[in-house]
């Protein structure tokens, strides 16, 4: 009773296990796991070989898995992904294209108050090169370049010498941007912690199967040595009877010598 109900644990743990991390992991596998770039490509040659580069789907006519370089939705980061959902066949003009990057979607901004660069014709959610402003994007501020309300970056920063004090001023955000946004995921992030539970969970049944092992093997010693004892006893009890018949037969003789010795 008590190994089914381990088992039933245990087999309840596999499955929430298996479930949060289904959860946790599975939208990214939906996608292919997304690389963080500085700048996405600005022509379809380079866009072609970004698209080689993560083995994403060629053609015109192929309409999923293809290759997507956007700004994720807080206007942060750009990513480039192969889209395994069937891309955008349209977008309309005056829209532009970010990441949903919690839900794994595409939606549009509107791009009407852009200073310049806004698309005012359709294009397809894979070909973004063609509308170059809607992947330029300020980091730090959360916006687009060409958004009117987006205002170039600017700090004081003073830089001190020996003998001379220097302060520059008005250093904008056209930097490059930070390498923390230069880095990929990195796939160890997802393996490990799969592999660590599939290794608990294994090192778990392994332990329940030893402790088994040894629980059948002391029950069965246990149950070996009272039959060697009972079998001892029965010799004993044996052996004992024999030597008192022995004894009363030797005693019934010695009489019947005494009888006859007197006779005589």
């Amino acid at each position: 009773m008590l190994n089914c109900r381990v088992k039933g644990s245990l087999f309840l743990v596999c499955l929430a296990f298996i479930w949060r991390s289904n959860d946790h992991y599975g939208k990214i596998l939906a996608m292919g796991i997304p690389h963080r770039v500085k700048d996405c490509p600005r022509d379809k040659d380079e866009w072609q070989k970004a698209s080689n580069r993560l083995n994403c789907t060629s053609g015109r006519e192929n309409t999923k898995n293809k290759y997507h370089c956007l700004p994720t939705e807080n206007l942060t980061t750009l990513l480039e992904f192969c889209y395994t959902r069937i891309r955008i066949n349209v977008v309309n003009g005056g829209q532009c294209l970010f990441l949903v990057e919690k839900k794994h979607i595409l939606h549009n901004h509107n791009c009407s108050m852009f200073k310049e660069g806004c698309p005012n014709t359709n294009y397809l959610s894979d070909e973004m090169f063609n509308v170059p402003k809607c992947l330029e994007i300020d980091p730090l501020q959360h916006c687009f370049k060409a958004d009117a309300s987006c205002q170039p970056t600017t700090r004081s920063v003073t830089v001190l010498s020996d003998t001379t004090q220097s302060t520059l001023v008005n250093r904008t955000s056209n930097a490059t941007t930070p390498d923390t946004h230069d880095r990929e995921i990195n796939p160890l992030v997802i393996i490990l912690p799969v592999s660590g539970g599939l290794v608990l969970v294994i090192a778990v049944f392994i332990t329940i199967a030893a402790w088994k092992k040894w629980w059948r093997r002391k029950r069965c010693f246990g149950l070996k040595a009272m039959k060697n004892y009972d079998e001892d006893s029965q010799e004993k009890k044996t052996v004992s009877h024999e030597i008192a018949k022995s004894n009363t037969r030797n005693w019934m003789l010695r009489k019947a010598n005494v009888l006859t010795c007197t006779w005589s």
